[in-house]
């Protein structure tokens, strides 16, 4: 298995993942292409993730939650705003590959590193990844995907709509871990 950026050739396995992960339409177009990576086992897209930097406002701002006091002095933020696996790849190590590389691709551009995290029945699936690399639960957030599946047009796979009724939880951490 090997990580690398993705490229406009990887648009339609990234798609075809993204909506059997996160429903129909979640994805409309392939991510900011220098922070997006693939994860490919043999010559195939197992898996895709990215990453965004922010500014602590526009991180704020996303988070609709206050930050955990051991954020208080960070400027710059990485958030980790999705890593997904091709079902039929799932619990074979392409997660873990993906974060790790998201991670060593986002911690040299800031102070803390965060994530939202789709909650099912009350649980992230990627909690026990992003407890792995460090990252902290810090907030709960009822209904955080309802707005966005509304604009968007998704259909999660989870709860239907839209709206997506799902919560979200969200995790940060020391961007030097």
């Amino acid at each position: 298995m090997c990580t690398r950026r993705a490229t406009a050739d990887d648009t339609l396995a990234v798609h075809r993942i993204a909506d059997a992960t996160f429903g129909d339409g979640y994805l409309t177009g392939l991510p900011d292409g220098a922070r997006t990576l693939v994860a490919e086992v043999g010559d195939q897209v197992a898996g895709f993730g990215w990453w965004e930097p922010q500014p602590r406002a526009q991180a704020e701002q996303m988070a609709t939650v206050p930050f955990p006091h051991r954020c208080a002095a960070a400027t710059r933020f990485a958030c980790v705003k999705t890593v997904a696996v091709h079902p039929a790849r799932q619990r074979a190590g392409v997660g873990a590959a993906l974060l790790d590389a998201l991670l060593a691709d986002a911690r040299p551009c800031a102070d803390v590193v965060w994530s939202v995290a789709w909650c099912r029945d009350g649980t992230a699936p990627i909690g026990a990844l992003l407890t792995r690399v460090g990252l902290t639960p810090f907030a709960m957030v009822p209904g955080y995907w309802a707005d966005d599946s509304l604009v968007r047009g998704y259909v999660c796979p989870a709860c239907g709509g839209p709206p997506c009724r799902c919560a979200a939880e969200l995790w940060a951490g020391d961007a030097l871990l």
